[in-house]
């Protein structure tokens, strides 16, 4: 153990780890998709209840079927294709600016790795990478 001495993991450790991640992936676009395609078949049943009866009958957690759903109905097949460099916890923080997202979508893939969480910062301070106020004190000072 190197107690106080950070060390740098290898990159090929990095690009097997996401690898992993982006083949995970498929099945959670899929899954989003399904539930979209059963949703539409049964357009007289609640979702929670459609959500409800898939969770209980498969094994699966609601919050994680509902998530899918979610971002399959929020982004379009070839938008997914389009940010195909971005994984799906990095389109997700981008949803949660809503109209705005593909502004953060290209932010995203412009400046990759672009974590999630400086992606979350980013829409937290309207883009900046910095609280807000910090850029309005600036300007005040100038």
């Amino acid at each position: 153990m190197n107690e106080g001495v950070p060390v740098l993991l290898p990159d090929q450790v990095i690009e097997a780890l996401r690898q992993l991640l982006d083949d995970g992936e498929a099945y959670q676009w899929a899954t989003g998709r399904f539930i979209c395609d059963v949703l539409d078949e049964f357009p007289n049943l609640d979702r929670s209840d459609i959500v409800k009866q898939l969770a209980d009958r498969t094994g699966a957690d609601r919050s994680t079927l509902r998530d899918r759903h979610n971002m399959a109905k929020f982004y379009p097949p070839d938008v997914v294709e389009e940010y195909d460099m971005l994984s799906y916890s990095q389109l997700r923080a981008c949803k949660s600016a809503g109209d705005e997202a593909h502004n953060y979508l290209e932010w995203a893939a412009n400046n990759l790795p672009a974590p999630v969480a400086v992606i979350r910062a980013r829409i937290d301070n309207n883009g900046h990478d910095q609280p807000a106020w910090v850029h309005r004190w600036q300007a005040v000072q100038r």
